[in-house]
């Protein structure tokens, strides 16, 4: 998202670092490599796609030579979908108006092994979760507060 809010929200992760440090560092590589920086941008129908986020794109990334990347998010769990064209055409036609820098389409494949470019994390093909939220691995209970062997790996 174009918004601290919006990482928060869709990839909470990833708000550990707020946006202005994030652009702070990409400014200062772009003035030293004296290139544009790749930025990938996960778009999502109805989250981050509209005129109001091209827009805070646009501000955000206004003083910084950029490339943007849009990917098509890939979720298995169907909780959120990729962009109708109708949607993903609207955005970047609103992205050039407002960012005026080359915006991209990434295609992905490997989407049928869930390694496309935009998909989310996961419980993995030999893992569930209850109706608890608590992840289940091959009829074992694995606690988030379960301590990890030494190799990293859930016990």
């Amino acid at each position: 998202g174009a918004t601290d809010q919006q990482r928060r929200e869709l990839v909470p992760v990833a708000a550990r670092t707020p946006l202005a440090e994030l652009m702070a560092a990409a400014r200062e590589y772009a003035l030293k490599a004296r290139t544009r920086v790749n930025l990938a941008y996960v778009c999502i129908s109805g989250k981050n796609v509209g005129i109001s986020d091209a827009k805070a794109l646009g501000e955000l990334l206004h003083d910084i030579p950029v490339r943007l990347d849009l990917i098509d998010v890939t979720d298995q769990t169907g909780r959120y979908e990729p962009p109708s064209p109708q949607e993903l055409c609207t955005f970047r036609d609103a992205l050039n108006r407002y960012l005026k820098q080359p915006v991209v389409r990434r295609y992905s494949g490997g989407a049928d092994i869930r390694a496309a470019c935009g998909t989310l994390a996961g419980p993995s093909r030999s893992s569930t979760r209850s109706s608890s939220g608590r992840l289940l691995r091959r009829d074992k209970f694995i606690s988030p507060e379960s301590p990890s062997e030494p190799n990293g790996r859930e016990t």
